[in-house]
C-alpha cells in the first residue's frame, strides 16, 4: 500500500471509530428504547460488518443506558428529599 493509501486508510478507520462512538452515544441517551435494526443499519453502511461486534455494542451500551437511567433516578429521588425538606428544586438558572 502506497503512502496515500495507508494514510487513507488510517483516516477512514478513525473516521469510523468516531462516528461508532457518536452513534452510541446518540444511542444511549435516547428516552425511548431504541430501534436496534436501524443503529444495525448505520453501521453496516458506516463499513462495520461483524454481527458479532454488533451485537456486543448493542450490550454494552444497554449496559451504559442502564447506568445512565439509574443516575438520573438517583438524582430526581435527591432533589425530592431536598425540596420535601423545603430546599426547593434546583432548575437551573433562571
Amino acid at each position: 500500500m502506497s503512502m496515500n493509501g495507508a494514510a487513507l486508510a488510517a483516516a477512514l478507520e478513525a473516521s469510523q471509530a468516531k462516528a461508532i462512538a457518536a452513534l452510541g452515544k446518540a444511542y444511549v441517551r435516547r428516552d425511548e428504547e431504541p430501534d436496534q435494526d436501524l443503529f444495525r443499519q448505520l453501521m453496516k453502511g458506516m463499513g462495520l460488518d461483524d454481527d458479532f461486534a454488533i451485537t456486543f455494542l448493542f450490550h454494552a451500551w444497554d449496559v451504559l443506558r442502564e447506568q445512565r437511567w439509574s443516575e438520573d433516578q438517583w438524582r430526581l429521588a435527591d432533589e425530592d428529599a431536598r425540596y420535601a425538606q423545603g430546599g426547593g428544586r434546583d432548575d437551573g438558572p433562571a
